[in-house]
């Protein structure tokens, strides 16, 4: 076991929960998304709870916009990062700082990839279970041109126009490009922080097995692996890379899981 807690970090809806189970499984605790959903971190963890009423970036600080998942406050996730040092950690909203030496001094850094079809899909599927995103997603696909009235109120168009700003190139007008925009984005930048080294590939199970101890963990844990086929989206996903500028970038994360 490496002397550094891990700490994994993925796009949602990317194998991050059954890799939750997996640092439950070699720490004997987890913290589980810590700025995504808090209360499920207090509710594994109850120690931390007067630290996350303190210093929790969405609590404490009126910058932080809690609708922009992967920009924090830096100064502030800074400090809030601090109390949780020695705890092995899952999230989903890390990619922009995983690089940070504040992180990286204290945390084995590892980051999950799935495929942006599977993504969207499984996106969408959880719109049976709550209020999540998957109902944007659907609604969007069902009202077409209407869905850009819900732009102001959707995270995704929120961070899309962020990166849009950040990598001067058009934004996208529909759900879809939006997904896209930040799905490329956020994980270029998570791998660019780790290093293919530290790059696990939903799609491929053999990339798993760079996590300590993993062949144990795997015997009475099997890993189900669910690849959604969709040519139809993936073209349409190829068309919004192209037009909006982000081809190459789109391009080097396909090529990952050839």
């Amino acid at each position: 076991m490496t002397e550094k807690p891990i700490m994994i970090n993925g796009f949602p809806r990317s194998g991050t929960t059954y890799l939750s189970r997996y640092l439950e499984w070699l720490y004997g605790r987890v913290v589980y998304e810590p700025l995504a959903t808090p209360k499920g971190t207090i509710k594994r963890i109850p120690e931390l709870a007067k630290w996350f009423s303190y210093y929790h970036p969405y609590l404490t600080d009126p910058s932080v916009n809690t609708t922009l998942w992967f920009f924090h406050n830096e100064e502030t996730l800074r400090k809030f990062m601090e109390g949780l040092r020695g705890y092995p950690i899952k999230e989903t909203t890390l990619h922009r700082f995983l690089g940070k030496d504040w992180i990286k001094e204290h945390w084995d850094v590892y980051h999950i990839i799935r495929d942006p079809v599977s993504v969207y899909h499984s996106f969408k599927n959880l719109f049976h279970s709550g209020t999540t995103y998957g109902k944007y997603l659907r609604i969007g696909e069902k009202l077409g041109i209407i869905a850009k009235l819900l732009q102001p109120l959707d995270p995704l168009a929120k961070m899309a126009k962020v990166y849009s700003v950040i990598r001067n190139i058009p934004r996208p007008s529909s759900l879809q490009g939006w997904f896209l925009m930040v799905w490329t984005f956020s994980n270029i930048e998570a791998i660019e922080a780790v290093g293919e080294d530290k790059l696990i590939i939903y799609n491929k199970e053999e990339s798993f097995y760079k996590l300590p101890r993993f062949t144990e963990f795997i015997k009475n844990n099997p890993l189900r692996i669910r690849v959604y086929d969709d040519t139809k989206l993936e073209n349409l996903f190829l068309k919004i890379a192209r037009e909006h500028g982000f081809e190459r970038e789109y391009s080097r994360l396909l090529d990952l899981f050839e």
